[in-house]
C-alpha cells in the first residue's frame, strides 16, 4: 500500500522526517491496563474548589481500579490563571508511586490532543478522558466547547474532534466524560456559585471492573443537555460527578438477573442522582436569576458501551472490526517543538512517533500534513 501526502510548511528553514509503516492486522492482546488522563481547570476561582473536588474523587476511584488492572493515570491541572502542571502516576494495587510532575503555565489545549495522540494501546486496553472545567455551546448549538483560556486569547477545544480522535484509537473500550456546562457563552459573577449540603448515599459496592473491563465500545457521556449549566459546589465537586461516582458506579437494583451493572444502568443513574441533586439544590437570589429558564440538569449520553460478548447492550453502533489496515507515521523536525496537522486537526508535536493512520482497506491514501513551527 502507498500512502500520499501533501506537506505544508511555515518555515522555510523548518526540515520536516516523516516515517511510515503499515500494518495489515492489530497487534495481539497484552494485559490489559487504563490509561487515564484528568484534566482539571481550576483556573477559574469561582468552580476552583468544585473541580479539584472532582478530582479527588476521580484519583480515589482509579485508585481501587488498580486493584483489577494496572492504571497509567496523568493529570493535567491548572491551579490559577498562570500556574499549571502535568503529573504522571501508574497505580497497581492502590499503591502508586511519587508522580512525575512537570510544572508549567496554564494547560493548554494542544496537550490534550498530543496525549491522546501519544497513546500506545493494547486493543484490550481502556483509555479514560475526564475534563472538568468550563464548556460552551456555539452560537447555534452545533459545537460544544471546552473552555481552557478564560481570557482573550479563549483557547477552547472542540469536543467533538476529541471524541472523534478517541474513536480512532485502537483500544477495546475508549471514554470521554466531561463535567461542564452546555449553556451558551456567558459572564458569570464571583458568587454565582452557590454553596449548599446534599446528603449522597455512600454506596455498597463497586462495580468498576464490568465498567472498565467487561464493556466494550466508545462511552460518550457529558454533564449537561443542550443549554444547561453544570451545577457544582465545594463539598460535592460537580452533580454530575458526584452522582456518576456515588450513585453510578454503586449497587443498584439488579435488572439482568445477574449482579452485572451495565454502562446504560450507570448512566440513567447518574442522570437520575444528577437531576435529584439540582431538585434539592438552594441557590443564592443571583443563581436563581441566571437558571430563571433551567428546570433540571440532565446530563446527555452521545454513546454507551456495550457489555463485551453481548451485542444488544448499549446504544447502537459498530464493532470495531476484527482486522484493521493502517499505518504508522512517524515526524521528527528541526529545530523539534513543530505542531503537526493532519487534514487540518491537531495530532501532536514533534517528535511524534506511532501515530495510527486508519487508511481504511485502500491501497492508496492522500493526505494533508501541515507543519507549524
Amino acid at each position: 500500500m502507498k500512502l500520499y501526502s501533501r506537506l505544508y510548511k511555515t518555515l522555510p528553514l523548518l526540515i520536516v522526517c516523516i516515517g511510515i509503516v503499515l500494518l495489515g492486522t492489530v497487534r495481539a492482546a497484552n494485559a490489559q491496563e487504563v490509561h487515564a488522563l484528568l484534566i482539571i481547570l481550576g483556573n477559574d476561582r469561582k468552580i476552583r474548589n468544585s473541580v479539584e473536588e472532582n478530582e479527588s474523587q476521580m484519583v480515589k476511584m482509579l485508585k481501587q481500579l488498580s486493584y483489577h488492572c494496572k492504571v497509567q493515570l496523568t493529570v493535567m491541572k491548572s491551579e490559577n490563571d498562570f500556574k499549571g502542571a502535568t503529573s504522571q502516576i501508574t497505580f497497581v494495587d492502590g499503591i502508586g508511586a511519587a508522580p512525575e510532575t512537570t510544572e508549567q503555565g496554564i494547560i493548554e489545549s494542544h496537550q490534550v490532543a498530543q496525549w491522546v495522540a501519544a497513546l500506545t494501546l493494547n486493543p484490550d486496553d481502556t483509555v479514560l478522558v475526564y475534563y472538568s472545567g468550563h464548556g460552551e455551546l456555539g452560537p447555534f448549538l452545533e459545537r460544544h466547547f471546552l473552555r481552557f483560556d478564560l481570557g482573550e486569547r479563549a483557547d477552547i477545544l472542540d469536543r467533538g474532534t476529541l471524541s472523534n480522535n478517541l474513536k480512532q484509537k485502537s483500544a477495546r473500550l475508549r471514554m470521554l466524560i466531561t463535567d461542564t456546562c452546555s449553556n451558551l457563552s456567558q459572564d458569570l459573577s464571583d458568587d454565582v456559585y452557590a454553596k449548599y449540603a446534599v446528603g449522597v448515599r455512600s454506596k455498597t459496592r463497586s462495580y468498576m471492573q464490568d465498567l472498565f473491563l467487561e464493556h466494550e465500545g466508545f462511552l460518550d457521556i457529558t454533564a449537561a443537555s443542550p443549554g444547561q449549566v453544570a451545577i457544582g459546589n465545594n463539598d460535592l465537586g460537580g452533580h454530575f460527578t458526584s452522582a456518576l461516582l456515588s450513585r453510578g458506579f454503586a449497587a443498584v437494583a439488579d435488572t439482568n438477573g445477574d449482579s452485572f451493572l451495565s454502562w446504560r444502568e450507570a448512566f440513567e443513574t447518574t442522570v437520575a442522582e444528577t437531576k435529584k441533586l439540582y431538585a434539592e439544590a438552594t441557590f443564592n437570589p443571583e443563581m436563581a436569576e441566571a437558571l430563571r429558564n433551567q428546570k433540571t440538569q440532565e446530563p446527555l449520553a452521545h454513546s454507551l458501551p456495550r457489555r463485551v460478548g453481548d451485542g444488544g447492550e448499549g446504544t447502537p453502533m459498530q464493532p470495531p472490526p476484527p482486522a484493521r489496515s493502517v499505518a504508522i507515521l512517524h515526524f521528527t523536525s528541526v529545530p523539534s517543538g513543530a505542531e503537526i496537522l493532519i487534514d487540518g486537526f491537531t495530532v501532536g508535536q514533534t517528535p511524534l512517533t506511532d501515530y495510527e493512520l486508519e487508511t481504511d482497506g485502500a491501497s492508496t491514501k492522500d493526505i494533508e500534513v501541515t507543519v507549524k513551527a
